[in-house]
């Protein structure tokens, strides 16, 4: 964190949502170029989804009794131009993201036209599983162990929410543990 943006998003952290005797033990940032790589998949299939969306409209366009029949069409191109936006929209909440640790929860501050805080308590990390790239970077997914089913016999383990494409992830893998081991 090194801006001024970051300064300010820091300052509000401590003054509206540290407890009293909470302290942030590590803070980073997501890297947006690595958070527009995870939509780079689905925009690569969004842009045949919206090709044959757009071809399929023209040609229902073009019979002679269409009537309201191409506009069928418009929906799926809707939704082949989301996909295909993918990259931009992680790189956007990229670089509008913030992370802190403290001593007794994991912050993540997305901020915009609000600023949105998501908590996560010690209690509420029962795994987690940490990816590095050889530069020291990588991502940290929180695991949540959800029991389904009748009885609770089913048992899902889901990725919630997780620090992605952070620079320092061994010190927040690090303060992660220690949160986890306080609790």
């Amino acid at each position: 964190m090194s801006d001024s943006r970051d300064y300010d998003i820091l300052n509000y952290i401590n003054q509206y949502v540290l407890q009293k005797d909470e302290k942030i033990v590590w803070k980073g940032r997501p890297t947006p170029s690595r958070c527009a790589s995870v939509g780079l998949f689905q925009s690569f299939f969004g842009i045949f989804f919206f090709g044959f969306a757009i071809v399929w409209t023209v040609m229902a366009s073009r019979a002679e009794e269409a009537g309201f029949f191409p506009l069928f069409g418009i929906p799926f191109m809707a939704v082949g131009a989301w996909m295909v936006s993918g990259p931009l929209r992680h790189y956007r909440w990229g670089k509008r993201t913030y992370y802190a640790i403290t001593n007794n929860r994991i912050l993540i501050v997305t901020t915009g036209r609000r600023l949105k805080v998501n908590n996560i308590v010690a209690s509420e990390i029962n795994k987690y599983e940490r990816s590095d790239k050889g530069d020291g970077s990588g991502d940290l997914r929180l695991k949540e162990t959800i029991y389904r089913g009748r009885q609770g016999i089913s048992l899902i383990t889901e990725l919630t929410n997780g620090l992605w494409g952070i620079a320092d992830v061994k010190g927040a893998a690090e303060a992660i543990n220690t949160l986890r081991t306080a609790d």
